[in-house]
């Protein structure tokens, strides 16, 4: 949302209750964003637990059941393959191509937050970039 969108509906006045307003909008949508990351996360952190299990039955590639090969071609799948083949025969031969590639590294790493002092009050790098703006572009409401 923009403060374009705050002067089309009439509210002419940019300072705090605007502020406040963005960066509500800026909470939830990094919210949601977080929410996607930890589902992402928590795929890849079962599908690991799943070849982990895998190896350790200490089985080799070419006894392992369906479901298994799925699961370890799943693991060393990345965006641009072919979609998984569905026959165990298909299964093992694409772990088998595949199967050189190196582990899986975790789709959204945790990293700290980025964070900066903005008029006495901590705010994470994104709030401070609405700050900034919003201060610049403010005006007296009288």
């Amino acid at each position: 949302m923009t403060t374009g969108l705050h002067f089309a509906v009439g509210n002419t006045c940019l300072g705090p209750p605007l502020f406040e307003h963005m960066l509500e909008i800026k909470h939830r949508h990094e919210i949601q964003e977080q929410n996607k990351k930890q589902k992402l996360n928590q795929r890849f952190f079962e599908l690991s637990q799943k070849v982990q299990a895998i190896r350790e039955t200490g089985k080799e590639a070419g006894s392992y059941d369906v479901a298994e090969l799925k699961t370890v071609v799943t693991w060393y799948k990345r965006n641009g393959d072919a979609p998984l083949p569905i026959t165990r025969q298909n299964l093992l031969a694409r772990y088998l191509e595949t199967c050189c590639r190196g582990e899986k590294d975790s789709p959204y790493p945790i990293r700290p937050l980025d964070v900066a002092l903005v008029g006495g009050q901590e705010l994470s790098r994104d709030e401070g970039d609405i700050a900034v703006v919003l201060i610049g572009a403010s005006i007296s409401c009288g």
